[in-house]
């Protein structure tokens, strides 16, 4: 019989997410797992009730492994030491949260790690894609993800620390768009009703995610035509999604992010075959375009 994993990821709108989804499935099966991958539309309480309904299955029906990027870092803690006390592996991704090397020392043997990126870079790299695009300055509009995700807090300070290094920039609004169009679109409306017209010529749009960027320059094409040379970043930089979008000069640049899931699913079969494992894996992320080549252009 199959080893089960349970893949428990945020919203399956976004094309980042399924890219992470299809991963998955795809590795596993190379791996001889059987997966199961489900989304919780980037609600935490739902997210925290599925986790919860495979840890209390009965002992046979449970997964070998748990693999989740959470909506949230409120409550995970407890959810991944229940998980971990089951003898369920607990692989978290986008994130290291405090309590992962607390439980890793506490449960030496067992499959407890993570995957991810370095965030707080993600940000730093877009600051300096800013400064290569908007070398004479101006207003930038930030469309983020939740405050309640360590990834989204992470960009953010990256990219704040990043442009404090040059006083020509201004941050005129940093809205939460919850990582999808939808909402995006919501928070740059309300924020153009809210502000009556009274709001200063925006020059760049850096969004953490590129379904935002593109939802944002629909709505302040829509609120405000007259606006003109809008600079757009992202990130995820897909080859269908974010890098096509720069290929069209549609956008000015992203960032290209790795899937999380199958690093997680080769690292948990490695384990699983009794070899040594780096249980805190870091993926690279590279701005798209170079930033060598942003620097050569400056300007879009």
């Amino acid at each position: 019989m199959k080893k089960k994993i349970i893949v428990s990821l945020l919203n399956k709108k976004q094309d980042y997410q399924q890219l992470m989804a299809n991963d998955a499935y795809e590795t596993a099966g190379r791996a001889g797992f059987d997966v199961e991958v489900h989304f919780c539309d980037n609600n935490s309480v739902i997210q925290i009730r599925l986790l919860l309904h495979h840890i209390n299955a009965k002992p046979d029906e449970r997964p070998v492994t748990i693999i989740v990027e959470p909506v949230s870092s409120h409550g995970i803690e407890n959810i991944a030491r229940s998980a971990v006390t089951n003898g369920i592996g607990w692989i978290i991704l986008d994130s290291h949260p405090p309590y992962l090397d607390t439980l890793q020392t506490e449960f030496p043997q067992a499959i407890i790690s993570k995957v991810d990126v370095d965030n707080k870079d993600i940000g730093a790299i877009q600051a300096q894609q800013v400064m290569a695009l908007l070398s004479s300055g101006g207003n930038i509009l930030c469309v983020e993800g939740p405050n309640v995700s360590l990834p989204a807090r992470a960009r953010h300070e990256g990219f704040v620390e990043g442009l404090s290094k040059i006083s020509n920039m201004n941050i005129e609004q940093t809205l939460l768009g919850n990582w999808t169009e939808t909402v995006a679109e919501q928070v740059v409306s309300s924020w153009f009703r809210r502000s009556r017209g009274n709001i200063n010529q925006i020059n760049l749009v850096a969004a953490q995610n590129d379904a935002m960027a593109l939802a944002t320059k629909r709505i302040i094409e829509n609120e405000q035509p007259g606006w003109k040379k809008i600079i757009y970043i992202g990130c995820d930089g897909l080859p269908q999604g974010g890098q096509d979008l720069v290929d069209k000069r549609i956008f000015a640049a992203t960032i290209i992010k790795p899937s999380e899931t199958g690093p997680a699913i080769v690292q948990l079969a490695n384990y699983l075959q009794g070899n040594i494992i780096n249980k805190n894996i870091t993926l690279p992320v590279h701005s798209y375009p170079t930033l060598h080549q942003l620097n050569l252009t400056r300007g879009f």
